[in-house]
């Protein structure tokens, strides 16, 4: 389990709630750049990591079970509901919903193994797919980014990738450099082009 908290510059309300955190779990700050009284924090001066937690009100907390968010808490964060989710989470009893079967770090199996590019997961009968189809041609034709499509209808079984990763929804999109899994992400999103654009640049 782990507490990702959310901050922004001159927030005394982040700040007081780091605070009263650290005794909890283990907290992991995550800031546009390095702050003062937060022991350390992770660094997002592209806003990466904001982006695909889709953060927009400074202090948020989510609650993580691995790559699983179980919950999120925005500005007025009440602490009895987080002591009470990480209680149940350390007694079993919240299931493991949607789980992903790559995690970040990792490189990804499959024919997939020394990919270098978007892989987005679609359905044929996914509505929010076909919202953003536009956006993945404009990756490849405009910006010459590698993008493979994968899921029910896009593939061959023997090369099932969307049962390989265990990916649950769609649409998925998962960033890999010569097969190593750097950033996924789930749903649609209208600034996908600005985003993988930018996660492209950071780990070439």
């Amino acid at each position: 389990m782990t507490l990702v908290l959310f901050v922004e510059t001159d927030c005394h309300s982040c700040q007081d709630l780091y605070g009263r955190l650290v005794e909890r779990s283990p907290v992991v700050v995550v800031s546009e750049s390095e702050f003062p009284g937060y022991g350390g924090s992770v660094v997002d001066s592209d806003a990466v990591i904001v982006s695909t937690f889709r953060v927009r009100t400074f202090p948020t907390l989510v609650v993580m079970r691995g790559s699983q968010e179980v919950i999120r808490q925005v500005e007025f964060v009440d602490l009895e509901i987080v002591d009470a989710t990480l209680d149940a989470l350390r007694a079993g009893r919240i299931p493991q919903t949607w789980p992903v079967g790559i995690r970040v770090g990792e490189r990804a199996p499959g024919q997939l193994s020394e990919f270098t590019g978007l892989v987005v997961h679609w359905r044929e009968d996914c509505d929010s797919c076909r919202r953003e189809a536009g956006q993945v041609e404009t990756l490849q034709a405009d910006y010459e980014v590698a993008v493979e499509v994968v899921g029910f209808g896009f593939e061959e079984a023997e090369g099932d990738t969307t049962t390989l990763w265990s990916l649950p929804g769609a649409p998925m999109h998962v960033y890999l450099l010569a097969g190593e899994v750097m950033w996924i992400d789930t749903g649609y999103r209208e600034d996908l082009v600005d985003l993988v654009l930018t996660i492209a640049n950071e780990v070439r």
